[in-house]
């Protein structure tokens, strides 16, 4: 690593990278979800993926067996 990297204040600090490409944009990850009739919920501090408890079944793209 470069002294410049080394004692940058993003370094210093500890500050996350401005680029990182593992994150997903929060409005697509939902709308994802939306679209494949899952819905995130929060359960005892953690975060669960369930199917959405929807009024009509038959409006679910596609279903996971």
């Amino acid at each position: 690593m470069s002294l410049y990297k080394i004692l940058s204040p993003t370094h210093l600090l500890k500050l996350p990278a401005a680029t990182d490409s593992n994150k997903l944009n929060p409005k697509f990850y939902a709308k994802l979800l939306h679209l494949i009739g899952l819905e995130e919920i929060k359960e005892g501090g953690r975060k669960v993926i369930r199917r959405k408890e929807a009024a009509n079944p038959a409006a679910v793209c596609f279903e996971l067996r």
